[in-house]
């Protein structure tokens, strides 16, 4: 859980100090990197209890991880997929709805672009140290 902690060029320095070499980082953090999910974040952050130890992903901090790290893989969580909860509310079949989100969650998933990743509400990396 990388997002809590404030200082993330510390972190970074640390993780790079103390990783072995073709050490291994798994993280699952939050994002906060498009408009939607700022607009969601800002109207739940008062009521989160770790509001002042929290610190959601950012462009920047993306850009930081990936030119600190090999990005060995890089998971989209609620990217599309966030659209089917409304989707279920719809006189549709459980059939169909079934297959558009799953086709939704995939497609996060599988995600291979930074671009593509930003528009997801959680991201897992695999991250590795670079060699020296």
């Amino acid at each position: 859980m990388l997002h809590h902690f404030e200082d993330f060029d510390i972190l970074v320095n640390k993780l790079n100090e103390k990783l072995a070499e073709g050490g291994i980082i798994i993280s699952y953090d939050p994002l906060q990197t498009s408009l939607p999910i700022k607009i969601l974040r800002s109207l739940y952050r008062p009521f989160q209890s770790d509001k002042d130890w929290e610190w959601p992903f950012s462009k920047q901090t993306l850009k930081k991880l990936d030119s600190s790290f090999n990005i060995l893989e890089k998971r989209g969580i609620l990217g599309k997929s966030k659209y089917g909860i409304p989707l279920n509310f719809l006189p549709l079949s459980n059939g169909y709805k079934t297959k558009k989100v799953s086709k939704m969650i995939e497609q996060d998933w599988n995600v291979n672009s930074w671009k593509g990743i930003h528009s997801c509400m959680h991201l897992t990396l695999k991250l590795q140290k670079k060699p020296n």
